[in-house]
Formats: C-alpha cells, sequence, structure tokens
C-alpha cells in the first residue's frame, strides 16, 4: 500500500523526455511494492509502462521524430527496470548476510549462493514460487484450498470499510467520459493534436490502475480482504477524482440555468477550498 501510494505520487506526473528521474523512481516503488512485498502487486504498473513507452505525456512528437522519442523512452524504461532489479538482489544479500550470521553463531559453515535452494533442499526463486502456487496452481495445491469466496466479496467487503467512496471511486471511468462531451475544458486544451496527449488520456491512465487490480482479484476464487490493500490509495484517489468531475457538471448546470458564468464564482459551492 505504501509502495502503491509513494509511486503513483511520481507516475502520476506527465511523462516526458528528459524526466528520467520520474521514471526511475515510479518503477523502483512499484519493484519495492511487488518484490519486498507481493508479486501481484506489479500489476497496477501496467498503466504506468503503457504510459512510459506509448503515450505522449508532457512531450510534443512529430511524426519524424517519433522513432527517437520512443527510443528515448524505452531507454529510460530499461534502465529504470535495472535500477529495480538491484532491489532483489540487495534484498536477497541481505537475508543471505542475516541467515549466515545466525549459521555461524550455530557454529555451521555456510555457502554464499543459493541460501534458498539449500534452505528448501532445492532451486527455489521465491517469488516465482508464490506466483505458480496462486495462478497455476495443481491438484493438491493453490489458493483454492483455503476457501472461495462470491465474485461480489470485495464489493461488500470495500463498501463495509470505505462506505460512499466505493461508488465514486467506481464511478470515475465514466464520469471522465462523461466530463468529456459536457465540460471537456475542464482539464486543459481543449482540441489536442495528434502530436500530443490528450488530458483526458493522461487522467484515464491513472484512473484505471484501480479497475486491473479489482478485476484481477475479482476473478480470483479464493478472496482475502487483505488483498485489496495494494490498492486502497488509488480507490481514494479515483474518488476524489470522480468528485471533482462531478463538481464540475454542477458548475455548467448552474451556468446554463443561470445564464452568467460571471456569478458562478460568487456562490459557496464553487469557492476553493483552504485551511486556515
Amino acid at each position: 500500500m505504501y509502495m502503491t501510494a509513494i509511486a503513483c505520487a511520481h507516475a502520476f506526473q506527465p511523462s516526458a523526455v528528459g524526466d528520467e528521474s520520474r521514471t526511475r523512481s515510479a518503477t523502483i516503488f512499484f519493484a519495492a511494492g511487488a518484490i519486498v512485498g507481493w508479486p501481484f502487486a506489479l500489476a497496477i504498473a501496467i498503466p504506468f509502462v503503457f504510459e512510459e513507452l506509448f503515450v505522449y505525456g508532457a512531450d510534443f512528437v512529430t511524426p519524424d521524430s517519433r522513432s527517437l522519442w520512443f527510443s528515448y523512452r524505452f531507454k529510460y524504461l530499461f534502465n529504470a527496470g535495472l535500477t529495480a532489479a538491484l532491489i532483489f538482489v540487495s534484498h536477497s544479500i541481505c537475508f543471505l548476510l542475516c541467515f549466515c550470521c545466525m549459521m555461524l553463531n550455530h557454529g555451521f559453515q555456510v555457502p554464499v549462493i543459493g541460501i534458498d535452494s539449500i534452505a528448501y533442499g532445492k532451486l527455489s526463486i521465491v517469488p516465482w514460487n508464490i506466483i505458480k502456487y496462486n495462478i497455476f496452481g495443481g491438484s493438491d495445491r493453490g489458493p483454492t484450498l483455503y476457501g472461495t469466496e462470491p465474485w461480489n466479496f470485495y464489493l461488500n467487503n470495500l463498501i463495509l470499510n470505505f462506505n460512499c467512496i466505493v461508488p465514486l471511486a467506481l464511478l470515475s471511468l465514466p464520469s471522465l467520459a462523461i466530463t468529456y462531451f459536457i465540460d471537456r475544458k475542464r482539464l486543459g486544451f481543449y482540441t489536442p493534436s495528434v502530436n500530443q496527449s490528450s488530458p483526458f488520456t493522461l487522467l484515464g491512465l491513472r484512473l484505471t490502475p484501480l479497475y486491473i487490480w479489482l478485476g484481477i482479484l475479482t476473478l480470483q476464487p479464493h478472496k482475502e480482504e487483505r488483498f485489496m490493500t495494494p490498492a486502497y490509495p488509488l480507490l481514494c484517489f479515483n474518488a476524489a477524482v470522480c468528485l471533482y468531475l462531478m463538481r464540475g457538471w454542477i458548475e455548467v448546470a448552474y451556468i446554463k440555468l443561470t445564464n452568467s458564468p460571471y456569478r458562478v464564482s460568487s456562490i459557496l459551492l464553487f469557492l476553493p477550498f483552504s485551511i486556515d
């Protein structure tokens, strides 16, 4: 959950050539959540990877410069992936050092390489074992051994814990589509060219991870409340965006009914929030 929040804080900035730090930081934190935490959490990063490789973001890209633009973006993501891979190496080294110290204290000689394989008695890659057990399963293994739940388990659980935030979060993408037709100027420039990304495309990519995560977990027969934890920051973000867009609808309706856009700023409903 914390890694998701920090990663998205970087990933939600518009991607751009010349801003490699955004790509590196987001990739590292997404990887940290998956490697140190739970491998499946990496699914939340799918829209980020798609945006990094195929969406212009903050860049203005002409057709003749697209190949060069793509090469820069691919290089940023590849370098960030190599950096993130160090998390797995350092995590394994830390575990190895701790294990060696423990064994040496008991008078044992422990080899430096393959400590997990020695501990389990065979070649073992722990993150892959988690994925293999939960996704591929088998007659004598798999998550269904611990019970199954109906498809609406997560919806019921989320409503119990987050109340009205849940429907707002799930309505965020439909709200974005409605805003596109009735309040298109809300997110920025009105008619983007083919050489730049629409702000609706960028915001849609930032709203998508929650749907991906909820969809993946809903399709799994074994369900637990804790599985939704990585997406809690996304749930709050989507709900906040939905509220912002709905507020825009009310403003548009008010202007149309009163036929006076100059009066809208004096109405309490449309005043910006402030904290003293």
